[in-house]
Protein backbone atom coordinates (compact mmCIF):
# COMPACT_ATOMS: atom_id res chain seq x y z
CA UNK A 1 0.00 0.00 0.00
CA UNK A 2 1.23 3.53 -0.69
CA UNK A 3 2.28 5.89 1.86
CA UNK A 4 0.34 9.45 1.80
CA UNK A 5 2.50 12.65 0.55
CA UNK A 6 3.51 14.63 3.39
CA UNK A 7 4.89 17.92 2.65
CA UNK A 8 8.25 18.45 4.18
CA UNK A 9 10.78 21.77 4.13
CA UNK A 10 12.82 20.11 1.14
CA UNK A 11 9.21 19.45 -0.92
CA UNK A 12 10.35 21.72 -4.18
CA UNK A 13 7.08 23.30 -5.65
CA UNK A 14 7.05 23.73 -9.83
CA UNK A 15 7.26 26.93 -10.61
CA UNK A 16 3.69 28.08 -11.67
CA UNK A 17 2.81 31.06 -14.23
CA UNK A 18 0.92 33.92 -12.68
CA UNK A 19 -2.55 33.99 -12.63
CA UNK A 20 -3.52 37.63 -13.29
CA UNK A 21 -6.43 37.31 -10.97
CA UNK A 22 -7.71 39.43 -8.09
CA UNK A 23 -10.28 38.70 -6.17
CA UNK A 24 -11.91 40.88 -3.82
CA UNK A 25 -13.57 40.00 -0.86
CA UNK A 26 -14.94 42.11 2.20
CA UNK A 27 -15.88 45.28 0.08
CA UNK A 28 -19.03 47.36 1.35
CA UNK A 29 -22.04 47.29 0.33
CA UNK A 30 -22.06 50.33 -1.31
CA UNK A 31 -19.11 49.33 -3.69
CA UNK A 32 -20.08 49.18 -7.12
CA UNK A 33 -18.28 48.95 -10.26
CA UNK A 34 -17.71 52.70 -11.18
CA UNK A 35 -15.78 52.64 -7.78
CA UNK A 36 -13.66 49.97 -9.06
CA UNK A 37 -13.45 51.01 -12.62
CA UNK A 38 -11.52 54.12 -10.67
CA UNK A 39 -9.54 52.39 -8.69
CA UNK A 40 -8.08 49.72 -11.34
CA UNK A 41 -8.68 52.02 -14.77
CA UNK A 42 -5.31 52.19 -15.31
CA UNK A 43 -4.99 48.65 -15.77
CA UNK A 44 -5.09 47.37 -19.36
CA UNK A 45 -5.98 43.79 -17.49
CA UNK A 46 -8.77 45.40 -16.43
CA UNK A 47 -10.15 46.68 -19.11
CA UNK A 48 -9.95 43.80 -20.62
CA UNK A 49 -11.88 41.68 -18.16
CA UNK A 50 -14.45 44.52 -18.26
CA UNK A 51 -15.51 43.70 -21.79
CA UNK A 52 -15.19 40.31 -21.24
CA UNK A 53 -17.84 40.81 -18.84
CA UNK A 54 -19.54 43.01 -21.01
CA UNK A 55 -19.54 40.36 -24.09
CA UNK A 56 -20.91 37.36 -21.55
CA UNK A 57 -23.59 39.26 -20.65
CA UNK A 58 -24.66 40.06 -24.28
CA UNK A 59 -24.05 36.68 -24.98
CA UNK A 60 -26.32 35.60 -21.89
CA UNK A 61 -28.65 38.02 -22.94
CA UNK A 62 -28.97 36.57 -26.54
CA UNK A 63 -29.35 33.47 -25.07
CA UNK A 64 -32.00 34.21 -23.21
CA UNK A 65 -33.89 36.03 -26.23
CA UNK A 66 -33.21 32.52 -28.43
CA UNK A 67 -34.55 30.38 -25.60
CA UNK A 68 -37.95 32.56 -25.17
CA UNK A 69 -38.23 32.75 -28.87
CA UNK A 70 -37.71 29.16 -29.24
CA UNK A 71 -40.23 28.16 -26.99
CA UNK A 72 -43.26 30.63 -28.31
CA UNK A 73 -41.92 29.20 -31.92
CA UNK A 74 -42.83 25.74 -30.30
CA UNK A 75 -45.62 26.87 -28.75
CA UNK A 76 -46.92 28.19 -31.92
CA UNK A 77 -46.32 25.28 -33.66
CA UNK A 78 -48.11 22.80 -31.15
CA UNK A 79 -50.96 25.37 -31.55
CA UNK A 80 -51.40 24.90 -35.65
CA UNK A 81 -51.08 20.98 -35.16
CA UNK A 82 -53.55 20.89 -32.75
CA UNK A 83 -56.01 23.01 -35.15
CA UNK A 84 -54.84 21.22 -38.00
CA UNK A 85 -56.53 18.01 -36.11
CA UNK A 86 -59.36 19.79 -34.75
CA UNK A 87 -60.03 20.14 -38.87
CA UNK A 88 -59.50 16.88 -39.70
Amino acid sequence: MQQPAVATAATVIPEQPPHYILFLTNLPEETNEMMLSMLFNQSVLFQILLFLSDVAKLVNIRNRRMRILTFKCRRMQMQIEAERNAIV
